[in-house]
């Protein structure tokens, strides 16, 4: 049990820098990708592609390509946990 908690700060920490540093340092493509996976998988009223495209005023392909690309990121960031020993 103490392994999935650490596990978990792990990701939320991981997703809480995503953000921040996308909101600080991204270009625009960067923000809305973070708004995507936010709006998609984090925040509690979870929406569908199809609003999220509405929202942000652009196709429902550009959705699914920023979900591709910051899923990629987000794993890179999150594969690290692997090589620590929770023992």
């Amino acid at each position: 049990m103490a392994t999935a908690r650490v596990l978990l700060a792990h990701v939320n920490r991981t997703l809480d820098s995503y953000k921040t540093n996308a909101e600080k340092y991204g270009k625009a493509e960067d923000k809305r990708r973070c708004r995507v996976i936010m709006a998609l998988y984090i925040e509690q009223d979870a929406k569908t592609v199809e609003e999220i495209s509405a929202i942000e005023h652009v196709d429902k392909r550009t959705i699914y390509r920023d979900i591709d690309i910051a899923a990629e990121q987000l794993a890179v960031l999150l594969f690290g946990v692997f090589g620590l020993r929770f023992f």
